[in-house]
């Protein structure tokens, strides 16, 4: 996701539509990679969700949530908005 912020930044700033070309692969492959994690997540995938260490946050306890839905689901959303403007919008096109 934070790639996408540059990229988009500077495209939009020149105005050159070069968005699309940089900015899908990567919304592409976080579109697949939050996919994967939402399937982790929501047990569909059958791996084991642990502790990122010894001491560390659990995957699943409360603070990996923001109003209540997992960071996982909101990527996977974010990625697919990121990648519906990116095909959708209207302007110039290289």
């Amino acid at each position: 996701m934070f790639p996408l912020v540059p990229v988009l930044a500077i495209s939009l700033w020149r105005g050159d539509g070069l968005a699309r070309l940089y900015g899908l692969p990567l919304a592409l492959a976080g579109l697949v990679l939050s996919g994967w994690h939402s399937g982790l997540y929501a047990g569909l995938i059958p791996q084991s969700i642990a502790p990122c260490t010894k001491d560390g946050p659990s995957c699943t306890d409360q603070a990996q949530t923001i109003l209540n839905l997992p960071i996982p689901y909101l990527a996977f959303a974010a990625f697919a908005a990121v990648l519906a403007c990116l095909i959708l919008s209207k302007g110039k096109r290289p």
